[in-house]
């Protein structure tokens, strides 16, 4: 499993991932989202669903381009349990 963390929502309720990390989430079991101390889990059935609204946008670091793949702000209740 993956773990990211997120500064900023966009639009208030999406969460925005490079689609590079939602491939390897994929193939890892899932991504686990942290945003404001609050979690939420991705299971790789929800990763292939992602919406990706953004054509390729240019790396700052590297010459790698990317594009994001974003999902609803869901973040777990304290008394639901995950399975594993």
């Amino acid at each position: 499993m993956i773990r990211v963390v997120i500064k900023k929502l966009w639009r208030g309720h999406m969460v925005s991932i490079r689609d590079y990390i939602v491939k390897s989430g994929i193939q890892s079991g899932g991504i686990e989202v942290t945003h404001d101390n609050k979690t939420m889990f991705l299971s790789p059935e929800v990763l292939e669903r992602g919406q990706s609204q953004t054509k390729e946008v240019p790396s700052k670091f590297n010459e790698k381009k990317y594009s994001l793949v974003d999902f609803r702000w869901n973040p777990e209740n304290d008394k639901q349990e995950r399975l594993i």
